[in-house]
C-alpha cells in the first residue's frame, strides 16, 4: 500500500468509527459478554505471569484511594 492509500484508509476508518459510534459499543458489549470467561482467564494469566506490574499497581490504586479519602476528610 502507499503513503497515501494509506492515509486515506486512516482517514475512512476515522469517519467510520465516528458514524458509527454506538453500533461499536453494542458490538464490544455483546462481545465481552458472550466472552467473558475467557476474558477473566486471559487477565488471571497475565496477573500470573507479571506479579510486579499487578503489585506496582495495586499500591498505586491505593495510594490514590488514601488521597481521595484524605482529601474529603
Amino acid at each position: 500500500m502507499t503513503d497515501a492509500a494509506k492515509e486515506a484508509r486512516r482517514e475512512y476508518m476515522r469517519k467510520w468509527r465516528e458514524e458509527n459510534r454506538q453500533s461499536i459499543r453494542e458490538y464490544n458489549r455483546n462481545w465481552r459478554r458472550a466472552n467473558r470467561d475467557a476474558m477473566n482467564q486471559y487477565a488471571k494469566n497475565w496477573r500470573d505471569a507479571n506479579p510486579e506490574k499487578t503489585k506496582g499497581y495495586r499500591e498505586s490504586y491505593w495510594e490514590r484511594k488514601a488521597e481521595q479519602i484524605g482529601g474529603a476528610v
